[in-house]
């Protein structure tokens, strides 16, 4: 616990999360789980239908 406590209080912890962040931020991540196929975000409801969104995404 004490190296829990010690990473959450540190304030590099912070500024990598709000690193992290941004980054998904600019990529247009706006919830997760979020997928990406040649650099393109690709929109799917349901992770059910990923192997058909991946697919048609590909073609």
């Amino acid at each position: 616990m004490e190296a829990y406590d010690a990473s959450i209080t540190d304030p590099a912890t912070q500024a990598r999360i709000e690193a992290n962040f941004n980054a998904g931020q600019a990529l247009g991540v706006n919830s997760t789980p979020s997928f990406f196929v040649d650099d393109e975000l690709i929109d799917t409801q349901r992770v059910e239908n990923l192997p058909e969104t991946i697919d048609a995404a590909l073609q």
